[in-house]
């Protein structure tokens, strides 16, 4: 069986799209066949690895059942992609229901059981989405960016995962909480960080995601970070990050 991860947040703009996406180019570089699930209607992690956002494949073929061809090769080795599209905003209602999550569960079963990694990308929210993801996956990387409400949004996902915990997915863990846009020149970003471990302890990522405009600049170009400077502070960011979150795995496996 993969690792299955979700990287989430009901938050917007704080990194979670570009966490997806990057890290499961380090993992796919660093020998594991890694599927990037981009369960995002806005497919911004579809987009940021140049690929096509077609309804007859990808991630809404899975919601209604479709196992076969709906994956898409990148330009990383290792790494294939079960694409968005703006259709996948229908799937909230049907993965609103018991029987729909079900089902998007059992084609994921299928079309991850080829793969070391499955890395989901949420959705902004808390929706159907969201929690059928989160009902199927080990473990959520929640990305936190460096502001004022980065605790009171964090503790409501926190909640959500509890509540998953306890009523469809009892192995569900929380891996890690991340870091991202930090800027250690900021004394605010110190104190978000520093509050935060004072919170969470071990639960916060030793690594920090630095505030880079390569990242957004490799995205524009539809490809991963570390292909696009990978002597740039976010790719060691990104490498650092696959490296942690490895160790993590393979201890919570043994």
């Amino acid at each position: 069986m993969p690792l299955r991860t979700a990287i989430a947040n009901q938050k917007g703009g704080v990194g979670k799209t570009t966490t997806a996406m990057n890290l499961a180019a380090v993992l796919a570089i660093g020998g594991r066949r890694t599927l990037l699930i981009d369960f995002d209607p806005q497919g911004n992690a579809t987009t940021g690895l140049g690929l096509p956002k077609d309804p007859a494949r990808g991630t809404m073929a899975a919601v209604r059942g479709v196992v076969d061809g709906v994956l898409s090769p990148t330009p990383v080795e290792k790494l294939q992609v079960l694409a968005s599209c703006p259709d996948l905003v229908e799937a909230e209602g049907l993965l609103s229901r018991k029987e729909g999550r079900e089902r998007v569960r059992a084609a994921l079963d299928t079309i991850g059981a080829d793969f070391d990694e499955v890395l989901l990308d949420c959705p902004p929210s808390m929706g159907g989405i969201t929690r059928a993801a989160l009902g199927w996956v080990d473990r959520v990387v929640v990305p936190i960016q460096c502001e004022f409400f980065a605790m009171e949004g964090l503790t409501q996902i926190l909640s959500v995962i509890e509540q998953v915990r306890t009523g469809e997915n009892p192995r569900l863990e929380l891996a890690g909480v991340v870091l991202t846009m930090f800027d250690p020149r900021l004394p605010f970003h110190q104190e978000v960080l520093e509050n935060l471990r004072a919170h969470l302890k071990e639960k916060v990522c030793r690594t920090i995601i630095p505030r880079d405009v390569a990242l957004a600049e490799a995205a524009s170009h539809g490809v991963p970070v570390v292909d696009y400077d990978c002597l740039s502070l976010g790719a060691y960011g990104y490498l650092e990050l696959g490296k942690e979150l490895a160790r993590h795995g393979g201890e919570a496996t043994r």
